[in-house]
């Protein structure tokens, strides 16, 4: 795996170096009169734009991992918070069955109807 990324980053750093010896033609840059004129190559706008979109994508990203950071941790809280309800409502259970209220059948099965009853 290793291997493979060492191999892709060196295509991409070829790429990157043919692109900038094709692309050595300079463009002059004008903003509205607030900057004055100035020519650069081509292929550094290009870099500047890519660098420029990794950040915007890099802080976005960090932005989405912290909010989901958060998330997973409310629901832990919740999780751990439903876990021990649910153990304090089976001790209760438990309890409640051991004590044998009068009315709580013993077994699971469905109370019996006597004869007298059907009348």
């Amino acid at each position: 795996m290793k291997l493979i990324k060492t191999i892709a980053i060196a295509i991409f750093f070829v790429i990157a170096i043919t692109f900038a010896l094709q692309n050595q033609q300079l463009i002059s840059i004008h903003y509205y009169d607030l900057i004055p004129p100035f020519s650069v190559p081509l292929f550094l706008i290009v870099f500047f734009s890519i660098l420029i979109g990794i950040l915007i994508v890099g802080f976005a990203d960090i932005f989405v991992r912290y909010s989901l950071g958060m998330k997973a941790r409310k629901c832990e809280k919740e999780l751990k918070r439903l876990k021990g309800e649910m153990e304090t409502m089976r001790r209760e259970l438990g309890e409640y069955r051991e004590s044998g209220k009068p009315g709580e059948p013993e077994s699971s099965a469905p109370p019996r109807i006597s004869p007298s009853e059907d009348a």
